[in-house]
């Protein structure tokens, strides 16, 4: 693949990262690239791009975080949507507002222990991935070409990063429950704000933190901060009093704010 062919000219005072990824977008959305293509590896892209593989790693996580393309093992990058939609759910339906709750609690109960257990014993290579994603994270959010309408990436990069892979598991199967429509609706609201992003952004580098400087207590009270966010915004899709009702005494209760956690 030539980049003549393929990519569209890009202005060189853009940032390059963000330059490079704007430029594999737009043949991801023209067709040049479709679903299930495979890019180039970074050597390859480096040079037709004339910049750094940090440089093209940096693009490819932006474009991987917005959902346009997956990291797989023995393929390299892939094109999975030309919408940002990423992979498709492969859990069941979820049954109404108890039910998002229910999900909410179980995310509070598991999610939290696998960070914790991440930072007691971190997997350093995944932990160099996630790094990696987060600023793919900072350069989606800061630019709207990208539109990401969800962190999910983010979350299953920080489970690798736990040793437990049967905890880590357990929590990835509850985020295929998050293509639920009503909670993709309350997602891509907080999305099109630009202010929750910036704030979870800000709580994913929290949890990366403490865990990459194995505190597991605070990368606990970091995931539990940050669920308690997501819960605030599932709130705007509840229409059942007491369905809210529920939800702010879980997010006031003793699993979002256990006796003697320390802030994050």
């Amino acid at each position: 693949m030539s980049e003549g062919h393929v990519f569209t000219a890009v202005e060189a005072s853009k940032q390059v990262a963000v330059r490079i990824g704007e430029a594999i977008l737009a043949a991801i959305e023209s067709g040049a690239l479709p679903v299930g293509a495979r890019l180039p590896g970074e050597v390859e892209l480096a040079r037709q791009f004339g910049v750094s593989r940090p440089s093209i790693r940096e693009a490819l996580a932006a474009l991987q975080f917005a959902g346009y393309v997956e990291s797989r093992r023995g393929r390299g990058t892939v094109v999975v949507s030309t919408d940002g939609a990423g992979r498709p759910s492969r859990g069941p339906r979820l049954d109404g507002g108890e039910d998002l709750i229910d999900l909410l609690e179980a995310r509070l109960v598991i999610e939290p222990q696998v960070v914790a257990i991440a930072a007691e014993r971190p997997n350093r290579a995944a932990l160099d991935a996630a790094a990696v994603l987060l600023e793919g994270m900072r350069i989606a959010i800061g630019d709207p070409v990208f539109h990401p309408t969800t962190d999910l990436q983010m979350h299953r990069m920080l489970f690798a990063a736990c040793p437990n892979r049967h905890l880590a598991a357990e929590a990835d199967r509850l985020l295929e429950l998050i293509a639920e429509p009503a909670l993709q609706a309350a997602r891509e609201r907080a999305w099109a704000t630009g202010e929750l992003p910036q704030l979870w952004a800000e709580q994913h580098v929290a949890i990366f933190d403490a865990i990459a400087a194995e505190r597991p207590a605070t990368a606990a009270a970091s995931a539990r901060e940050h669920l308690v966010s997501v819960g605030g915004n599932l709130a705007a899709v509840l229409e059942d009093d007491a369905q809210r009702r529920r939800l702010r005494a879980l997010l006031a209760g003793p699993l979002a704010h256990p006796q003697g956690a320390p802030s994050p």
